[in-house]
């Protein structure tokens, strides 16, 4: 006779198949998992096998009566007021309010004297419906912003879920918020439940929220008492959108939830061991110990932990939860930390008892687990802000955070299932109710949807119920819609592999976080690396994204990451034996592979593999570029952040620089430390502490991506160009990257509505000293604020008169940056020491950067520097300036342009730069941009680059570009021209529109032309508009490279 789980499954999945039938698919696409296979609930019906009519009936309406409906949205939608929020008005006493307002008292009696205006747009509607005959249409949110309810259920104590259908027709992500308003009498303001809801779907999509979802704003009172519920599409930081057009139906309380009952079988008594290893994997893992000397060097260290732990007397788990990595008391955290050691503790011995058969390394593990099934539902619920109880938030019971509760309990369930066959019944009992499924229940009552921590949630939960064989706990894990395994690949993952948060500490924490998931998953037959290419994305990412000693340059929150070092080293490891890309095989041949991964997942013989490519990279998807250059042993990488905001982990530093080389950073962010620590906000999180300028002392805002206006990865030269209007208001931004195998040449163009004050801020390792300034101590700091005043001893020179003046920084005897910049009278220049966070440990670093700052006051300027790195000799000899001219052979002032020559070993490069693009001559060149870059190898052009211009021309040669007729036009060219041999040209058309392109003197009679696929190689011939005699005539199609032989 089935049990009343399965005839609770099977009522479940049946009714639901029935509720599903009228729901078209949704625009997100289900996996094509293997065999076991989800069903997940956005599947077309079909999926479903159907049920006899009669027995469907009867089951749909046993669903549809379960529960308390808050509104059917038929009749009943009269329980609902619309109004607009901006229309809020004060009343004083005795005076009437606008006629037709409304009192806002009618729902929330702490404000008696608010009134506002109501506003259509939430209707009864039959255009969409789910049950019944219709729903409420929720139209024009940008005016209805508010919608509110009190004839209502006032009692949700005994609920578990918020329940409705919602249809959405476009995924605008726009945002609303869902309040339920639980007023105390011993506040003043607002106390509410609240939850926001993404519109990140089209058609119609069950939402089933948990109440332990909703966040708990100020006291409300309880569950118990809901005075009312709000949809708001205003408010809360949201912007209202046009296009946002809702449906709702069938809005109701339940204890039921239908989505997680999957179509996937666990088996009621899964095998162990088999969550994360299986019984052949551990046989390997024995004979790679006997055969490699990084295989036992990592057993060793695994056995000497496991030994320490198994020689113990006495067990005993600790008392308490512990406390708040980032706190700056960190006492209570080492009971945390105390914590951790004993969950790994136990797997370490529970390993090794498979490993050897020694039956000495299991009490003691056994011991930890049963200890903690004796005292964890002990341990009082409390958080990261000392909460405890019902006020906690995002909170645990060992630890003070759901993030930090899974990462505890992984390998608690790891030994678990690895010392399964140890336990009694009774104590296998004990374990899974007392400890298993309240660390399962904790950790669910967080969704963070797109988030790092959403991650950690999902694989604490799902972890233990692959281990526990719990459907419900799978589908959280890897199928809730709104934060699963599967929502945060498509949500959280730029299309070129990195997180979203834009830190690559976080990347690698949710990889941490991904990989016992995965596995869990891989060994329950369902293959995650496979249906979720995603995943993938993020190994790749990263080794695209890393300077040539695999260190990733470090923008926003978190701490320096090199993929060699063991701790960022291990996951590729596992990725390695699942994926097989041989990219990953170069990254394990740089590390020591000495960590637990390595013994337990690594192959044992690594093939031979060249280093990954390091060409440019302009990471579209992800706000970043990084330019190259492994020419010599400079190795030289310059990094562009084009980001946009993303959220509490971002920094303030759009248009900002890391400068890599000589095997080292040179030009550093400073990182970021403890999050409770002062400095933290103060400094790390202000603009002074990147490399990047400043206006008027302030740090910028949270805007949205700065917009790339041309990059290239040439031979010659490597380039990039971007500009904001957003980071500053009345202030635009433009910054011009070009680095050669031998410098950086490093362009920032302010333009403002009016005078500013500028600051170029540069930070970079090593002594500095000039010969051209004197820097004298000052006594008060550049200012008191957005982290100027964490600057120390701070030193300024008198005003520059104008001219080339040049610096060195000496990191040590084989490794010196030297800059060369273009001063202007007037100018101030300022030298510090700024903080750096170390790269270990999230604390600051007991040395300093030097950072030079360079301030001018203007209403538009531009700052040039040429920073050339190298070991004991410079290439550059001598950079100097050149005369130039307007195109009627008048002298142009250096505010308005400047021509610099820089000498090199082997040749000349010249650099022009001119604000207005005004025809202008330097020597025997004729150009109209407003940047141009030339090299020559003795007097033979080796390349140029012309950005933001029309025409170049040489003394028998010539380039004009046509259709370009505007400025905005202008703007956007960025043309790059090299010539590799005798007989080839290479032209790039960076810019992002079409151009016309003559080349006069520059090619023969029977030149052929090619454009290039994006691997660099012949994709088509292209047919010129126009070949006679060293002519040519084409079109260059948008960010495209093409060849011309002769």
């Amino acid at each position: 006779m089935p049990d009343k789980r399965s005839l609770a499954r099977l009522l479940l999945l049946t009714a639901f198949a029935l509720l599903l039938a009228a729901c078209a698919p949704l625009t997100q696409p289900s996996s094509q998992a293997t065999t076991p296979r989800l069903a997940h609930v956005q599947d077309a019906s079909p999926a479903t096998p159907a049920s006899p009519q009669s027995a469907g009936t009867e089951q749909l309406a046993a669903y549809e009566e379960e529960g308390l409906f808050i509104c059917n949205f038929e009749d009943d939608i009269t329980i609902w007021q619309g109004y607009t929020q901006a229309s809020e008005t004060r009343i004083g006493e005795g005076e009437a309010p606008p006629e037709g307002f409304l009192p806002v008292a009618a729902w929330h009696n702490k404000y008696k004297d608010r009134w506002v205006k109501p506003a259509a747009g939430f209707v009864r509607s039959d255009e969409h419906v789910k049950l019944g005959t219709t729903a409420g249409h929720w139209s024009n949110t940008t005016v209805n912003t508010r919608i509110v309810a009190t004839d209502i259920p006032h009692d949700w104590s005994d609920y578990l879920y918020l329940s409705f259908w919602a249809y959405s027709g476009e995924a605008n992500d726009a945002a609303i918020e869902i309040v339920a308003y639980s007023e105390s009498d011993a506040t003043p303001e607002d106390d509410y439940f609240k939850k926001e809801i993404v519109i990140d779907w089209t058609g119609w999509r069950l939402f089933e929220i948990p109440l332990r979802e909703f966040r708990a704003v100020r006291s409300p009172v309880g569950w118990h008492q809901i005075d009312y519920i709000k949809l708001a599409s205003s408010g809360w930081s949201h912007d209202p959108k046009p296009t946002t057009d809702l449906y709702f139906d069938a809005m109701k309380l339940s204890n039921q939830r239908v989505a997680p009952l999957i179509a996937i079988e666990l088996p009621e008594n899964p095998m162990h061991p088999n969550l994360l290893l299986n019984q052949a994997e551990l046989e390997e893992i024995k004979k790679k110990v006997e055969r490699y000397p990084w295989a036992r060097e990592a057993y060793r260290v695994l056995k000497a932990n496991a030994d320490a732990w198994s020689a113990r007397s006495e067990i005993a788990v600790p008392r308490t939860g512990g406390g708040f990595y980032h706190a700056v008391d960190a006492t209570a955290y080492q009971i945390t930390l105390e914590h951790y050691d004993h969950a790994n503790a136990a797997r370490d011995m529970a390993l090794m008892f498979h490993l050897t058969g020694d039956e000495r390394y299991v009490p003691n593990a056994k011991a930890i687990l049963l200890d903690y099934a004796d005292k964890y539902l002990t341990y009082e619920i409390h958080d990261k802000a000392g909460r405890t109880g019902a006020q906690a938030e995002a909170g645990g019971r060992a630890t003070p955070q759901g993030i930090n509760e899974a990462t505890w309990v992984i390998p608690l369930a790891w030994a678990y299932d690895l010392l399964y066959d140890q336990f009694t019944p009774q104590e296998r009992e004990a374990i899974e109710t007392r400890l298993m499924r309240p660390a399962a229940e904790i950790i669910m009552d967080n969704n963070e949807g797109r988030h790092n921590h959403q991650t950690w949630y999902n694989a604490g939960v799902g972890v233990i119920g692959f281990l526990l064989g719990d459907e419900e706990l799978v589908w959280y894990a890897l199928d809730k819609d709104d934060s699963g395994f599967r929502y945060q690949m498509q949500k959280s993952i730029t299309a070129d592999g990195m997180w979203y948060e834009g830190s690559m500490h976080y990347q690698m924490y949710v990889l941490q976080a991904l990989f016992p998931l995965m596995e869990a998953a891989y060994h329950a037959g369902i293959d995650l690396y496979r249906q979720e290419p995603a995943y993938k994305g993020l190994f790749d990412f990263m080794v695209d994204y890393a300077d040539a000693n695999l260190r990733l340059p470090t923008f926003n929150d978190g701490r320096v990451v090199v993929l060699s070092e063991p701790d960022r080293a291990m996951y590729y490891e596992v990725a390695y034996r699942r994926l097989g890309d041989d990219r990953y095989a170069s990254v394990l041949r740089n590390s020591a592979r000495t960590d637990l991964l390595a013994l337990l997942y690594g192959v044992g013989e690594l093939p031979s593999v060249t280093s990954p490519d390091r060409q440019s990279r302009y990471f579209e998807a992800s706000g970043l570029v990084a330019l190259r250059s492994d020419a010599g042993d400079k190795r030289l990488q310059a990094v562009l952040n084009i980001m946009g905001y993303q959220g509490g982990h971002s920094h303030p530093d759009q248009l900002g620089l890391v400068f890599h080389g000589l095997d080292t950073v040179l030009a550093p962010d400073a990182g970021s430390i403890k999050y409770r620590m002062p400095a933290h906000l103060e400094y790390f999180k202000q603009s002074v502490a990147h490399n990047l300028v400043l206006v008027d002392g302030r740090s910028q805002a949270h805007t949205p991506p700065p917009k790339l206006r041309g990059f290239a990865a040439g031979e010659a030269l490597q380039m990039v160009r971007a500009t904001t209007d957003k980071a500053y208001p009345g202030v635009s931004l433009e910054r011009t990257l070009l680095l050669t195998d031998d410098y950086l040449v490093d362009i920032v163009h302010a333009r403002g509505d009016r005078a500013h004050t500028y600051d170029w801020v540069y930070h970079n390792q090593g002594r500095f000293a000039s010969g051209d300034l004197s820097f004298r101590p000052v006594t008060e700091p550049l200012a008191q604020s957005n982290g100027y005043e964490y600057l120390q001893n701070v030193q300024a020179a008198a005003p520059w008169s104008g001219g080339l003046w040049q610096a060195v920084w000496t990191l040590d005897p084989n490794r010196h940056v030297r800059g060369t910049f273009v001063g202007q009278a007037g100018d101030s220049y300022f030298l510090a020491d700024g903080l750096i966070a170390a790269d270990k440990g999230d604390e600051i670093a007991d040395y300093t950067v030097p950072v030079l700052i360079a301030r001018r006051e203007a209403t538009a300027t531009r700052f040039t520097t040429v920073l050339e790195p190298y070991r004991s000799t410079p290439a550059v000899r001598h950079i100097e300036y050149l005369s130039l001219l307007d195109e009627n052979g008048g002298p142009l002032a250096l505010e308005d342009g400047v021509a610099l020559a820089i000498e090199r070993e082997d040749g000349r490069d010249l650099l022009i730069l001119d604000d207005k693009g005004q025809p202008k001559r330097v020597e025997d060149l004729r150009i109209d941009g407003r940047q141009f870059w030339a090299s020559y190898g003795g007097d033979a052009l080796r390349a140029f680059y012309l950005g933001m211009g029309s025409q170049v021309a040489g003394p028998d040669w010539t380039m004009r570009l046509e259709g370009l007729s505007t400025v905005a036009d202008i703007e956007d060219v960025n043309v790059l021209l090299e010539r590799p041999k005798p007989d080839l040209l290479r032209l790039y058309n960076i810019g992002v529109r079409s151009v016309g392109v003559e080349l006069a003197g520059l090619t023969s009679t029977h030149a052929q032309i090619w454009q290039l696929s994006r691997l660099g190689r012949r994709d088509r011939q292209v047919r010129p508009t126009r070949m006679e005699d060293a002519f040519l005539r084409f079109v260059l199609a948008p960010q495209s490279v093409y060849e011309i032989t002769n």
